[in-house]
């Protein structure tokens, strides 16, 4: 620098004291900056719903595709409409007024059968609990018996994998009461084995107990297997809460009385539940 003129030192010197004093206000910014990138991601993805599992992306390239078989197999369209949803019960409260759209519901629990061809195409997975006392899949003469212990992302992705998904909990609602508010999904009579799978050490056939299908078709909505929905699991006069449990419906065959069984009935569980009393089916928005 010596070699150079009188300004033109002069002009390095104050470059050089730019870039120092650059430097030290980086340095001294640098763990304020991370903090508020913790404290930004927090604000856009609460702690609560980390709880979740992320969902398994899919690879085209790499999985097969759903045979044409289970593609077609038929469902159940039920039309847009309102309903007066819940009940006088604590977690069933307040009664409001709701209004779903048309959608196509499956007329049976997803079965182990079903659940198996998700699997042998490499898109969904079994965990080890599902093979434990309790749990249908890996037993043989329960091919047609509700695929139980199954979280959640399991029961999604089994649902994606078909083009469908899980049905919301007021869709869910709507199938089971319909504008006539019934009380059971067959109406008012009260359930008896003919209807419904209840008050039993294990899951039914799906299917079986046409006397308890909807009028529109819909079978087993009350008993066999708790049904996993879309829906987070939040009080009717808190909608869109923060919740890391997920809504079920219908009831088991644990159930032991009638009130276990009603169409209002709902519960809430961790996305990462499995058990021998949850299953689900799917659905999927109405053409």
């Amino acid at each position: 620098m010596t070699d150079l003129p009188g300004d033109e030192q002069a002009s390095a010197r104050s470059a050089q004291r730019g870039r120092a004093v650059r430097g030290m206000v980086l340095t001294l910014a640098a763990p304020f900056a991370l903090i508020a990138i913790i404290l930004g991601g927090r604000i856009a993805m609460p702690v609560k719903e980390m709880k979740l599992a992320p969902l398994v992306p899919f690879e085209p390239a790499r999985y097969e595709a759903a045979p044409p078989a289970m593609l077609e197999k038929p469902m159940v369209t039920l039309p847009a409409g309102s309903f007066s949803m819940g009940s006088a019960e604590k977690a069933e409260s307040p009664v409001h007024v709701v209004t779903v759209g048309s959608f196509a519901l499956d007329p049976d629990e997803v079965t182990v059968a079903d659940y198996r061809a998700c699997v042998d195409a490499n898109r969904c997975t079994v965990d080890p609990h599902a093979s434990s006392p309790g749990c249908n899949y890996g037993s043989p003469e329960r091919e047609r018996h509700p695929m139980n212990c199954v979280d959640w992302n399991e029961a999604e992705i089994h649902c994606r994998w078909l083009g469908k998904r899980l049905p919301t909990e007021e869709e869910w609602e709507w199938a089971a009461r319909g504008t006539a508010g019934r009380i059971h999904p067959w109406g008012s009579a009260p359930p008896d084995e003919t209807r419904a799978c209840f008050g039993r050490d294990g899951t039914c056939s799906v299917g079986e107990r046409s006397a308890g299908a909807t009028p529109e078709g819909v079978r087993d909505l009350a008993g066999n297997v708790w049904e996993w929905t879309a829906s987070p699991y939040c009080p009717y006069d808190k909608p869109g809460c923060e919740s890391s449990q997920r809504a079920v419906r219908g009831g088991s065959y644990t159930a032991k009385d009638a009130s276990r069984l009603r169409g209002a009935l709902r519960s809430g569980h961790v996305v990462t539940l499995r058990e021998r009393y949850l299953g689900f089916r799917c659905a999927k928005d109405a053409r």
